[in-house]
């Protein structure tokens, strides 16, 4: 955006991409901190607090509509402390203030705009706001003088809303905190799958209606459910309910058709047109429910998919180091979705008349289009039908996918998130393991070197590093995603450096975030200045909860080591968040799948000795089919405290199967082995 030769407010000084976007603003931004804070409390001004993130859509419009405008930014910085922040630098403060909207009935988002007395108690708040009034809200600039008016003249009004979203929101940031102590059974499970079940859109897949998410953890919790099968649920209709929604994502234009990875949303129910930003997290957990369907299914267009979006993350999301970037911006040339859509003019040009025909056909380009200005998002309307019209059709693909490429693309947020590559460390690793592709499991060891190499210093985990800058010290999301990831790791690695990284970096998430008194996790450590309140990470949203993962981690970590702190902390949690998860399941579905694995049993399959083709048919026997209950990895003796002092028999590789901390005898014949697993 041009500003015309404006000095840099004090966001220049931020690494945050998110952040850096705002800095010419004529708005008086402060970032969050000590600074800003004393300020608002010397001067008397109450706070307007502003968070968003770099691919924002409603962000950037909002920035063009207020923060641009100098009338706007004057308002702003007369009679308040403008303060803004990046929900994915500080997702506690996103999360407090979210709960603002959520009391107002009005559902949250971003940008996320709330107005703060100079002690941070909340007393008004929205999302975006428009220039003048519209869309039932109040124009920005009617509201800043309303609210600073309010503040000069009517104090006790505002007091009255400040303590009455004070007391809101502490009760709300405890919701669906359970207080249980009865154990996970297998009938809860069937009553969430079936609340799941019941939701799954008829016609076009997913859940609810527009916009559409792709609920990936839910869906990975239905294909446990199906693929695996649990007593009394319908594996029927539980498995045509995934497919169908796995089927309609990949093929509706919330996926890109050229270049692999999904957008964040559709903003219709069939998922034809994406609001088009592309986040790392979400690629992250679809990348392994892919592979996962397509072992499951046996289905090679799911495998298909997860190959391209492992191939997108390495082509245009990966550091020089091998860290993974956060997101892609929906908007080019300050008009979203402008990269990706096509005419058939367009298609002409680049492919000829014939091929262009047949394309449009593939990929249901239209003179009038499904998006704007006539334009279309491509999406998978037709079948080839011939292997040499699936070969025409190839070459199409790559010569649409070289055009676009020469475009203007998206801007990519490169900053590196310690918690968001825990979840694609842990995407790549299963899903590399899943398909055996070692290339994906070797991005995943890039990363996973990366990130404890970078962003561990002085014995605490950082959440951030950006250009040589490594900033706050992280989350409990983004110790869990680690672990987790760390532990998959493992398993497709059978490298003991990640296991006792993840033991080290649970042992960080029972000292620093974990609640014993009340049995819940915390997203921040208690030490973070100028908040008004803790927040309790529970619910799985757009990514697990931090205490769902850190649960997943604690009992793989336990199966492994033996690790009782592991093991009792996780229990406790799945006790407590029991009726929770059944009650609502839509916020439970990372930690369903979790309470899955501890009531099917983990089942701890090493396959130790020298490596080569003995050895990788055991392991292969181990990980045959879709069995995400089994642990399997192969060393050259045995890794963690259950297999120590175990290897080879007789100098040929052997497989241990262990349940409930006790090994079977050793097996050395991968038919065996496979009798073994089928019959336990």
């Amino acid at each position: 955006m041009a500003h015309e030769n404006r000095p840099a407010n004090r966001l220049a000084q931020e690494a945050s991409p998110y952040l850096r976007q705002h800095m010419y603003n004529p708005v008086d931004w402060y970032p969050w901190g000590d600074e800003a804070l004393e300020k608002a409390r010397r001067e008397d001004k109450p706070i307007l607090l502003s968070v968003g993130y770099a691919a924002c859509h409603w962000c950037h419009v909002m920035e063009k509509d207020a923060f641009e405008v100098p009338s706007v930014a004057a308002l702003m910085n007369r009679h308040f402390v403008s303060i803004k922040v990046d929900r994915e630098e500080r997702p506690d403060i996103d999360a407090l203030y979210q709960g603002v909207v959520q009391l107002m009935g009005r559902g949250g988002g971003w940008p996320l705009t709330v107005f703060l007395t100079p002690d941070g108690r909340p007393f008004f708040g929205g999302t975006y706001f428009p220039p003048q009034d519209r869309y039932g809200l109040p124009g920005f600039s009617r509201l800043l003088e309303a609210l600073a008016d309010a503040w000069a003249n009517r104090r006790e009004e505002v007091e009255k809303s400040a303590a009455s979203f004070a007391g809101g929101l502490e009760k709300l940031s405890l919701v669906g905190v359970g207080g249980g102590e009865a154990p996970v059974r297998a009938e809860d499970l069937r009553q969430a799958a079936a609340r799941l079940v019941e939701a799954i859109d008829p016609r076009h897949g997913g859940f609810f209606g527009a916009p559409k998410f792709p609920h990936p953890m839910e869906l990975a919790f239905l294909l446990r459910v199906g693929g695996r099968g649990l007593e009394g649920a319908d594996r029927g209709a539980v498995d045509e309910g995934v497919r169908r929604s796995l089927d309609a994502m990949y093929r509706g234009g919330i996926y890109d058709q050229l270049g692999g990875g999904f957008h964040r949303y559709a903003v219709d129910d069939a998922w034809a047109v994406p609001h088009f930003e592309k986040m790392l997290y979400d690629n992250a957990l679809l990348v392994r429910l892919y592979a996962e369907a397509a072992v499951a299914y046996g289905e090679g267009a799911y495998a298909r998919v997860a190959r391209e979006i492992a191939a997108w993350m390495a082509r245009e999301m990966t550091d020089e180091r091998g860290g993974f970037w956060s997101s892609q911006d929906a908007d080019s040339e300050g008009v979203e979705g402008k990269f990706f859509v096509w005419t058939p003019a367009e298609l002409r040009e680049v492919l000829g008349e014939e091929l262009a025909a047949l394309a449009a056909a593939r990929w249901g380009v239209s003179p009038h289009g499904n998006f704007e200005h006539g334009t279309t998002v491509l999406h998978l309307a037709a079948e080839p039908r011939s292997e040499e019209e699936r070969a025409r059709l190839e070459e199409a693909r790559a010569r649409l996918f070289a055009a676009r490429s020469e475009r203007v693309a998206p801007a990519t947020d490169d900053k590196v998130l310690a918690g968001w590559n825990g979840l694609a460390i842990g995407g790549l690793a299963a899903a590399g393991r899943l398909l055996g592709e070692p290339s994906m499991i070797e991005q995943a060891r890039r990363a996973a070197s990366f990130v404890l190499e970078t962003l561990v210093r002085d014995g605490r985990l950082h959440r951030v590093y950006r250009q040589g800058q490594v900033k706050q010290e992280a989350f409990l999301d983004d110790h869990a995603w680690l672990a987790e990831g760390l532990v998959e790791l493992f398993e497709s690695t059978g490298e003991a450096r990640w296991l006792e990284e993840a033991r080290r970096i649970a042992g960080w998430i029972v000292e620093r975030f974990w609640d014993e008194a009340r049995g819940i996790f915390w997203l921040d450590p208690g030490d973070r200045p100028g908040l008004l309140q803790r927040v309790p990470a529970v619910h799985d949203n757009a990514t697990p909860g931090g205490g769902s993962s850190a649960t997943h981690a604690f009992l793989r970590i336990h199966a492994l080591t033996g690790d009782e702190r592991c093991g009792a902390v996780a229990e406790r949690y799945l006790r407590g968040q029991r009726e929770e998860m059944v009650r609502n399941p839509f916020a439970f579905g990372h930690l369903l799948c979790a309470a899955w694995l501890q009531e099917r049993g983990i089942v701890e399959v090493a396959v130790l000795g020298p490596a080569g083709p003995a050895r990788d048919a055991l392991l292969a026997a181990a990980r045959d089919g879709y069995r995400p209950e089994i642990l399997a990895f192969a060393a050259e003796r045995g890794i963690g405290e259950i297999v120590a002092g175990r290897g080879a028999v007789g100098g040929a590789p052997a497989a241990y199967v262990c349940r409930n901390f006790a090994c079977e005898a050793a097996r050395t014949e991968p038919a065996a082995l496979a009798r073994a697993l089928e019959e336990g």
